[in-house]
């Protein structure tokens, strides 16, 4: 049992604005720790299809996305002890001296509960809108170098000569709203040089369970150890890092009910998505990715570049073991316990669980947050108030 293990679920971040807002308030409500925002322009299907989707009646239109950081504000507004995590938000629409205003802005509203993630970026929310991907993993690598000066500056011209991002004599005056400045992380894994950036320049890690981390609760102890490691040679305090996951489950007490909200077009294109870096990691499992071994949501994913043809062949060849055994932690709540109790042990923080099994069939919303509160409670020894959550506030209940 890990009585300090945090737990939160992603936020409403559409229209009614109202609705998004209650969501966050219901969250703190039901005593959740923590509740995310994303930065997102689309979704992961092609227009042309979303009206296959279970969810589509609920939800309404895809993309129709608020500035989730407006709806994040509004809603610290209306909470008091609930921590808001506002990421993965990326380096290449947004340049690090901006990030740095907007997070301690962020800081100032929440009045010390927020923290952040900065990425690299999704090629569905760039590519599209005339951004450019080329050069975004040395954009995260400067940003991550940039914010850290201006947060550590206590107001003073700021200096860093980058390869993408530079500052050249630039200041942010806003001081932090406590003693400290917002924690920052980075989204972000891979190799060792990486986990030494993160380490040396932001406050944590943010990583995608299961999807991002194959090798299990080993190799996310390892990549933790790494960070702190960087951390402590770069004179930092390796205690005040956090560690936090986005953690995809599809949980019910009916294997039956399992395999047909697995057998979907929703969860086969998710697992296609969200199940692995690289699609030649599917390999390990005995199977071969649909798109190729090169394929990786984050640098190739621009859904209505898709045709509905082929968003459906992909989805049609994903075997269903793939969908509950890699693109997912599969079970009952006990059962799903049982496989994220090893990350806590290894040093993970927060949980950003993402039941799936709403996203599948949005009658099963109140099932799906019956099963988030046992979770919770076999975890951390206490559960959950109830309320149908569902999948980003999606419910037909």
């Amino acid at each position: 049992m890990f009585e300090a293990a945090k737990f939160g679920v992603y936020s409403m971040f559409m229209p009614p604005l109202d609705a998004s807002v209650n969501y966050a308030v219901t969250c703190e409500e039901i005593g959740l720790d923590a509740v995310a925002f994303t930065d997102q322009m689309v979704g992961n299907l092609p227009n042309e299809i979303w009206h296959e989707n279970p969810a589509a009646a609920a939800w309404g239109r895809q993309n129709a996305f608020f500035d989730s950081s407006i709806v994040m504000a509004l809603a610290a507004d209306r909470t008091d002890d609930i921590e808001l995590y506002f990421g993965a938000i990326d380096v290449v629409r947004h340049v690090p001296s901006k990030l740095a205003q907007h997070f301690l802005t962020l800081d100032h509203v929440a009045q010390g509960r927020a923290f952040f993630a900065v990425g690299a970026s999704e090629a569905k929310n760039v590519l599209m809108y005339g951004h450019p991907r080329v050069g975004s993993a040395k954009k995260l690598e400067d940003s991550l170098a940039i914010i850290r000066k201006i947060f550590d500056s206590e107001g003073a011209p700021v200096w860093h000569e980058g390869e993408r991002y530079s500052m050249k004599g630039g200041t942010v005056e806003i001081g932090p709203y406590g003693d400290r400045p917002p924690p920052v992380l980075a989204a972000t894994g891979g190799t060792a040089e990486v986990l030494e950036l993160v380490g040396r320049f932001s406050d944590g890690l943010l990583t995608n369970l299961p999807g991002m981390c194959h090798g299990g609760p080993e190799q996310f102890a390892r990549d933790r150890q790494t960070i702190r490691d960087a951390a402590e040679r770069a004179g930092r305090d390796p205690d005040q890092l956090k560690f936090a996951a986005s953690v995809l489950v599809l949980m019910d007490d009916d294997p039956e009910q399992i395999q047909r909200m697995a057998d979907t077009l929703a969860l086969r294109w998710n697992t296609i998505v969200y199940g692995a870096v690289h699609g030649a990691e599917w390999k390990e499992f005995g199977y071969e990715h649909p798109l190729g071994d090169e394929w990786g949501y984050a640098r190739h994913l621009v859904p209505d570049r898709m045709t509905a043809a082929e968003v459906h062949s992909a989805a049609d060849a994903v075997p269903l073991d793939a969908v509950t055994g890699m693109g997912h932690f599969t079970g009952t709540a006990d059962e799903v316990a049982a496989m994220v109790e090893p990350y806590f042990e290894a040093g993970l923080q927060y949980a950003f669980v993402v039941d799936h099994a709403a996203l599948a069939d949005p009658t099963r919303a109140g099932a799906s947050s019956d099963n988030l509160g046992r979770l919770v409670e076999k975890v951390r020894g206490r559960g959950l108030g109830s309320a149908p959550l569902g999948y980003l506030g999606v419910a037909d209940a």
